[in-house]
């Protein structure tokens, strides 16, 4: 069984909502900036243009929004780094979008050979347009505070001994992937595969427990002990007594300054 699609991480909002929201803000720019009653828009093919356009630019544009807000919620969570998140929102959920739209509506005017400026769009449709995305803003917000408070533990889903389990990340010690398939390793010494990529990986489990050390590898922070450098840049990790002694893991240069950050607030270094 595949469990890459069914585990992923989901969307704040489904997509069928999406295409709801976005339809209605459509409907609500194009309808009232016509000024002609519903008989007479029913025959305007420049209205139904401007309507679909409408409804897919803003599908698309709650779609990117959606997926950068997880990402900047597991990047930048606003309980922990506020004004980090803040600055970052006000780019990536504001005023990008913000650009955007006016691209491509310029780009639209300018192939149809009309003027933006003479359009009336600036009074009309784009006030109506940033209040939009002011609001999306505001409930990403409320939504991510909703469910930091209210969501219920995440269980992450793998094979041990040829069963399906579902396992508590409080029970995860380490978790790897190669091209193909993945493992997990347990604080009871077993282990399973799982399907998981690590991208998904690092937005479902709490950043501030797991890590990841490398490409294929991510860690219990609990689990580490220490560390030993092993030149190039580069440290082997002194691991807790519930991590097999055969495993050896090495902390890659491009991981090591977001790691050291995290151990030095719980670990003192271990000596050579």
């Amino acid at each position: 069984m595949n469990m890459k699609k069914s585990y992923r991480p989901t969307s704040y909002i489904k997509w069928y909502y999406m295409l709801l929201i976005s339809f209605c803000l459509a409907l609500y720019l194009n309808w009232p900036t016509q000024f002609l009653s519903i008989a007479d828009l029913w025959n305007r093919q420049i209205f139904w243009k401007a309507l679909v356009f409408s409804w897919l630019l803003g599908f698309m544009l709650i779609g990117l929004m959606d997926w950068l807000c997880r990402i900047l919620d597991h990047r930048f969570p606003w309980k922990q780094k506020f004004w980090t998140r803040l600055v970052w929102q006000i780019l990536l959920g504001i005023a990008i979008p913000l650009l955007i739209i006016l691209s491509i509506v310029r780009f639209v005017y300018f192939q149809n050979k009309e003027s933006f400026m003479e359009s009336g769009y600036l009074t009309l449709e784009f006030p109506v347009v940033v209040a939009g995305i002011l609001a999306l803003n505001s409930i990403y917000y409320s939504l991510s505070r909703h469910l930091n408070k209210t969501q219920v533990e995440k269980r992450l889903v793998c094979t041990i001994r040829g069963m399906f389990r579902s396992v508590s990340p409080d029970d995860i010690v380490i978790l790897r992937r190669n091209k193909n398939s993945g493992y997990v390793v347990l604080k009871d010494g077993e282990e399973g595969r799982m399907d998981y990529l690590i991208e998904d990986l690092e937005v479902l489990l709490d950043a501030e427990k797991f890590v990841r050390i490398n490409r294929s590898t991510i860690i219990a922070i609990a689990c580490i002990k220490g560390w030993v450098p092993v030149g190039n840049g580069q440290f082997l990790l002194e691991l807790c007594s519930e991590v097999p002694k055969e495993v050896k893991l090495t902390v890659s240069r491009s991981r090591k300054h977001t790691l050291e950050k995290l151990l030095n607030r719980q670990l003192q270094p271990a000596d050579d």
